[in-house]
């Protein structure tokens, strides 16, 4: 599955984080390691890439090319410190982007939650290790991380074509909030609410806005 990506800055750089999981995948128990990557693991994070690609067009999902994801993208983000890459057994397993960019197209979207968004971009996972939980894990240290830096809530954008990634994130609570067109179509915009606090922040700084 995938997230496109958009434009903004990064979360607060922090210390490096790790979380190793446990995960029963179809047939055996798995453990994935999670960290934020780092500039000498852009070569590996570009075949993770281009192998994403063919495993989609395989499909008939048109989403990803050689435009984009480009490798000046991911090397933007992981200089920031905002890519999350997965290991299993030291190979890499997907990767992920947090940060606050979100594309102009995001304005028009009928959101439900507000405060301090966080956005997700271009969850992907290697086609060899589909199954065994690296997306579910990616996304329970995105939500945390972004829940810990202050964040009341996630945003990202799916292909409509791509009901794998489609149905992962409905069945991960994410809400669907309205449509956007990128380059290759029309993309689902999703959110979730990551702080119980979220709509009362809300209210309270709509509330300050329309003081006299």
């Amino acid at each position: 599955m995938a997230c496109r990506a958009p434009c903004g800055s990064a979360l607060p750089r922090r210390p490096r984080l790790w979380l190793n999981s446990r995960f029963v995948g179809r047939d055996i128990a798995v453990e994935i390691e999670i960290r934020q990557a780092n500039l000498a693991e852009i070569t590996g994070l570009m075949d993770l890439v281009r192998a994403c690609i063919v495993n989609m067009q395989s499909q008939g999902i048109d989403q990803w090319d050689d435009l984009y994801p480009d490798r000046g993208t991911i090397q933007r983000d992981v200089d920031e410190g905002a890519v999350f890459i997965a290991r299993m057994a030291g190979v890499i397993a997907g990767m992920a982007t947090l940060n606050e960019r979100q594309d102009p197209e995001y304005t028009a979207v009928p959101w439900q939650f507000f405060g301090r968004p966080a956005v997700i971009h271009r969850l992907m996972v290697a086609p060899a290790a589909e199954g065994k939980g690296v997306a579910r894990a990616l996304m329970r240290l995105l939500e945390t991380r972004g829940a810990s830096a202050g964040h009341t809530c996630i945003r990202l954008d799916v292909f409509v074509q791509n009901p794998r990634a489609v149905r992962f994130y409905e069945r991960s609570s994410y809400r669907r909030a309205g449509l956007v067109r990128f380059r290759k179509g029309d993309f689902f915009c999703y959110e979730k609410k990551i702080l119980e606090n979220a709509d009362s922040r809300d209210l309270a700084a709509a509330a300050a806005l329309r003081t006299p």
